[in-house]
């Protein structure tokens, strides 16, 4: 989403910059609570949960009619990514535990250079999306991708 923001920051877009606030301060509140939420409520569940509400905001920030519902949109990803990360190092953790297997170097791998990648690549790829298809167009490429 911030690969729009430069050309949209002009006074009457001001508003623009609490949809990047939202997701990161929504991330930073809700990453703790995700984790924790995977004991009572099993780490498949919160995984699966948490790439719903990525795909879901995707869907509504693709269609937000105003910047209130867009803000709104930008901060379930928060909540989603926040959830779906932990919730895969754990799915990791217990099949390796519960096939008493070696750590799953491979896989974790696969995982952190994933991250890697979208913040090497993320910027570029959104700038490319924003310029062809305008912002929304970020929006429906979460729903694409995530889903």
């Amino acid at each position: 989403m911030d690969t729009f923001l430069p050309q949209s920051q002009r006074p009457s877009h001001f508003g623009f910059r609490f949809v990047i606030a939202g997701l990161y301060l929504t991330s930073a509140i809700a990453q703790p609570m995700m984790g924790r939420f995977a004991d009572p409520f099993g780490q498949h569940r919160i995984y699966l949960i948490s790439l719903a509400l990525v795909a879901i905001a995707g869907i509504i920030g693709a269609l937000a009619p105003s910047l209130a519902i867009l803000v709104a949109s930008r901060v379930l990803p928060g909540v989603g990514t926040s959830g779906a990360y932990p919730s895969a190092m754990r799915i990791f953790r217990s099949q390796r535990d519960r096939h008493a297997m070696a750590s799953p170097r491979l896989a974790m791998g696969a995982l952190s250079f994933a991250a890697i990648a979208t913040t090497a690549f993320g910027p570029m790829l959104g700038g490319l999306i924003t310029g062809t298809f305008g912002w929304r167009g970020i929006s429906q490429s979460m729903c694409r991708w995530r889903s």
